[in-house]
């Protein structure tokens, strides 16, 4: 559908053109036009709209920054049960952005996101129970979650589930699991987790799931 098309349609009101056309917008860099949709289509419940526009409040695109818009919009998302949204009202909660912090509230908006597919709400909600700080300690859950997030691709996910295979906590030890863990977290040239490496140095070091080999241990170092 061609942009005047789809501008007819959304100055009619059709709700799926006016959030087509704010995403049209954001691609062109054009904020204050992607806002003006994105809340039109927000306004009437268009829940991926509600969500765009929650971003752009947190981000300061094409409008003034605002925590407490930001989560406004997010909630009204997550109210519908969009995942991504549920973490960002999550991470306000935690946090205190645009609304009282609450992080007893926060735990269960991550997981309800986590269970809706959300790959940083997994690791988010391993984290919490791998740490034990504000729910109880389980390295079982965490080892759980975290291999969900591993399962889509996470390279912080990898990289935890990696960390629980070395140490045997939640899971068997298993080294050989835990090295190719962090290969996998590590494989992104651009986003691979610098822990990765080293971690991989450490297997090379000792033998861990790996032949001992100081000299590789030495260039994982580096």
């Amino acid at each position: 559908m061609d942009i005047k098309e789809l501008k007819r349609l959304a100055v009619k009101g059709d709700v799926n053109a006016q959030y087509e056309l704010g995403e049209y917008f954001n691609g062109e860099d054009n904020y204050d036009e992607a806002v003006h949709w994105y809340l039109l289509a927000a306004k009437q419940g268009h829940i991926k709209a509600q969500y765009a526009l929650g971003d752009c409040y947190a981000l300061g695109f094409g409008v003034e920054e605002d925590w407490e818009q930001a989560y406004h919009w997010f909630y009204s998302a997550a109210k519908q049960g969009y995942a991504e949204a549920q973490f960002d009202v999550a991470e306000c909660l935690a946090t205190g952005a645009g609304v009282e912090e609450n992080k007893t509230d926060a735990v269960g908006w991550y997981l309800k996101s986590a269970q809706g597919g959300c790959v940083f709400a997994q690791v988010a909600v391993g984290i919490l129970y791998e740490d034990g700080e504000i729910v109880p300690q389980n390295f079982s859950e965490a080892a759980k979650w975290y291999q969900l997030a591993a399962e889509q691709g996470d390279l912080e996910g990898q990289y935890n589930l990696g960390c629980l295979y070395l140490n045997g906590h939640g899971v068997e030890q298993n080294y050989e699991k835990a090295f190719e863990l962090f290969t996998l977290a590590a494989s992104d040239h651009k986003y691979g987790s610098i822990y990765a490496l080293n971690n991989i140095g450490d297997c090379y070091e000792n033998g861990y799931g790996v032949t001992q080999n100081a000299k590789k241990a030495f260039e994982y170092y580096l």
